[in-house]
């Protein structure tokens, strides 16, 4: 029995551990902007949202409306193609997990496939907030940060300005 224990314990320390990376992994999939703030890299970008919500007051000219909006929908394909997969191959995961005993190179090769299109989609969004961001005049930059600046919340989700800021982890946080 004591050898059956610990095979038990090893093979639940382990799928727990592997199901933390993935939920780790699914949060940070997330658009910069819904999920944790990469504090120093998203001061110095826009996302979309900021720029629809205030293009009057940034006198976008139809021709950048029109570029912003292609390089959205360009990135919206992509992210929908990336997503259907990352998904087929996480239900594999489980898959995998599911088996007694469970093939630990098979999982962490399983791991690397979920990884590289987590990487991927990230690598996506980065790359529409850079092309956003280059589509853009210096005094339009100016006004985004200023306009980021004015309507930053005071508080964000789960802190209630008593004691140190506490939010849910990433992988429980609605978007």
């Amino acid at each position: 029995m004591g050898k059956e224990v610990t095979t038990m314990n090893v093979r639940t320390v382990f799928a727990g551990f592997v199901l933390l990376c993935l939920a780790a992994g699914t949060a940070g999939a997330q658009p910069m902007g819904k999920g944790a703030r990469h504090q120093g890299i998203d001061q110095h970008l826009f996302p979309a949202a900021l720029i629809m919500r205030h293009q009057q007051a940034l006198g976008l000219t139809d021709a950048q409306r029109e570029r912003i909006k292609a390089e959205m929908q360009e990135a919206q394909k992509r992210f929908l193609d990336l997503r259907w997969e990352l998904q087929k191959e996480r239900e594999s995961m489980a898959g995998l997990l599911r088996k007694d005993p469970v093939d630990e190179k098979k999982v962490l090769e399983q791991m690397d496939r979920i990884l590289d299109l987590e990487r991927k989609i990230k690598r996506t969004h980065m790359s529409l907030l850079v092309r956003i961001k280059n589509l853009l005049t210096p005094q339009q930059k100016e006004k985004l940060a200023e306009l980021r600046r004015r309507f930053a919340p005071k508080h964000r989700r789960g802190h209630r300005g008593m004691g140190p800021r506490m939010e849910a982890p990433p992988a429980l946080a609605t978007p």
